[in-house]
């Protein structure tokens, strides 16, 4: 039986620890766009549906949350803490998400017939969700 020297014990350990962080940080980056995703598909789904805005700013969209989720991933790869790509990825997802919500705003506004037809809407809803919370 030949026994285990105390170099590679500690060898064996250090790998153990170095593959338990990249695991973490797959399984953190994986969170982090199941996060988002789904939201974001739903926004250009809705979007694009609605056929108000021009085809290639709905892409022009979907393409820059892309490749901000690719900047974050490699950002979060790099090491823990922040990282160029881990902020530009971010910033390009909170940009894509905040842009998204207001060219599903504007959509909604000019299939519902323009503010007006809004207002009249909104308040019937409004309402119907207030009576529905009682």
């Amino acid at each position: 039986i030949r026994s285990v020297q105390p170099s590679s014990t500690h060898q064996l350990q250090n790998l153990a620890v170095t593959q338990d962080i990249r695991n973490l940080r797959a399984t953190r980056a994986h969170g982090n766009y199941i996060e988002n995703a789904p939201i974001f598909s739903l926004i250009l789904l809705v979007v694009d549906a609605m056929n108000v805005i021009p085809k290639t700013l709905v892409n022009g969209l979907g393409a820059l949350f892309f490749f901000g989720r690719i900047f974050h991933m490699m950002g979060m790869w790099a090491y823990e803490g922040s990282t160029v790509g881990r902020m530009v990825g971010a910033l390009a997802t909170l940009v894509s998400l905040g842009i998204g919500s207001g060219m599903t705003i504007y959509s909604a506004v000019q299939v519902l017939g323009g503010w007006s037809g809004v207002q009249v809407k909104f308040g019937v809803i409004a309402l119907i969700v207030l009576l529905g919370n009682c």
